[in-house]
Order: C-alpha cells, then sequence, then structure tokens
C-alpha cells in the first residue's frame, strides 16, 4: 500500500489524483493546498480539488503539522507502504525535514530541465523563440529545480503562433502522462543528475524582459477573457 501526498494547486492535481485513485483504490491519498492570493486561473484557488477530495473521503491537511500526523497514522498500520510527497506547482521550497519524511519527494516543473529553471518557464521558452519545451519530474532538492531527474519529455511549440496558455494547457497533458508513468515505475527508476553547465534560471526579478509574453495571451483583453471563461 502507498500514501501519496499531493501539495500544490491547480487541474492537474484533481487529473492525478482521480488516476491514482482508480488505480489503487486500496492506497492513500492526500492534499496540501497551495495559498495562493488572487490566482491567475480560477483553478488555482483550489476549490474543485477540495471538493474531489471530500467526494472520495480523503483528508485536506491545513498544516505541515497535520502532514507529519497523517504519515505516523500510515507508517503504524502500514510500516512496510511506500510514502510518496508530490508538489503540484507549489509556490515555495519545501521544507528539506518535511522531504525526509518521505521515500520519495518529488516536483513536477514546466521545462526540460535544467533549462528554464525557475519561475513562468513557458513564458520565456516563447519569448526566446524555442523551437520545443518540456516537462520534468525531479527528486525536490534543497535548491530550486536543481533535483535528480525521474522523467522527462520534450515537445515541439510554435512561438509564433502559440499563446502561453496553448503550451501551458498542452503542458499539462504532457505531464499527466508523465506523472502517471513515473509513479507507476517509481521504485525502478534509478533517478539522474542533472547537468548544471548546462541550466538557465529565471526569476520574478526577470518578468520585465517577458513583455508582450508575460501573461497568457499577448492581448489583455484575451487575459480577461479567460478569466471569465476559466470561471465557469
Amino acid at each position: 500500500m502507498s500514501l501519496l501526498v499531493i501539495i500544490g494547486k491547480g487541474r492537474l492535481v484533481r487529473q492525478l489524483a482521480i488516476w491514482f485513485h482508480s488505480k489503487y483504490p486500496e492506497s492513500c491519498l492526500a492534499f496540501l493546498p497551495t495559498c495562493t492570493n488572487e490566482p491567475a486561473l480560477y483553478e488555482w484557488n483550489n476549490k474543485s480539488n477540495i471538493e474531489y477530495f471530500n467526494s472520495i473521503s480523503e483528508p485536506v491537511l491545513g498544516s505541515h503539522q497535520d502532514l507529519i500526523n497523517l504519515l505516523s497514522v500510515f507508517r503504524d498500520s502500514n510500516p512496510y507502504g511506500t510514502t510518496i510527497l508530490l508538489s503540484v506547482f507549489h509556490n515555495q521550497l519545501i521544507p528539506r525535514d518535511m522531504v525526509n519524511l518521505f521515500e520519495h519527494s518529488l516536483n513536477i516543473h514546466l521545462s526540460p530541465l535544467p533549462r528554464y529553471r525557475g519561475t513562468r518557464s513557458i513564458n520565456f521558452a516563447l519569448a526566446n523563440n524555442e523551437p520545443t519545451h518540456g516537462v520534468t519530474i525531479h527528486k525536490l532538492s534543497e535548491k530550486l529545480d536543481q533535483g535528480d531527474i525521474l522523467g522527462q519529455v520534450i515537445f515541439s511549440i510554435y512561438p509564433e503562433s502559440e499563446e502561453v496558455y496553448d503550451v501551458y494547457v498542452r503542458s499539462l497533458e504532457y505531464g499527466l502522462i508523465l506523472l502517471t508513468d513515473t509513479l507507476t515505475r517509481i521504485n525502478l527508476i534509478s533517478p539522474v543528475p542533472q547537468n548544471h553547465l548546462e541550466a538557465t534560471y529565471f526569476s520574478s526579478k526577470d518578468i520585465h524582459l517577458l513583455g508582450e509574453r508575460e501573461s497568457f495571451f499577448k492581448s489583455k483583453q484575451k487575459c480577461e477573457e479567460l478569466k471569465l471563461h476559466d470561471q465557469l
């Protein structure tokens, strides 16, 4: 039996939870929502995710202490169970002491690591007219997006015709496939260290360089329309 704890936000949380609950009905799931003030996408407020976890009677955690208590109860009843912590668009570094509580602690990042570490990877890739982008599953480490890689997919993007939102949605589709494949084989995968010499990194200090690629759409009107549509 396994325990999967997802910390983060967005539709990918629910999609993955639905898959895990169906494939491993005897295993345990839990969700620790990321708090996001005025999210750019309505889905990031986690309302649908919380409703789903409640509907399948799996816990929604309110704090790190709740997580520690859950782990203790799980290990008491499943001493040989596999414990997995998965960060899905969590917006802060997870403390080392929490990472060490789990047998596997992973993060999904929407870039072909080690390239485009940091924030708004899709935005910067399109702004730089990249022909390809990617999604990576890697081990959580003390340094942002620098952990060993367990899985990666690279796909074509089209800066001349695609908006950030287009690539974001496609990245989620690839990300779900990559996550399900990785979790299915979690105890068989040998993580591969990143080549730090090939790394690129962007932070919030670089956002001003994005110009028209700063938001999901080049058009402010389309961004507002997305915000309305996303709430339906």
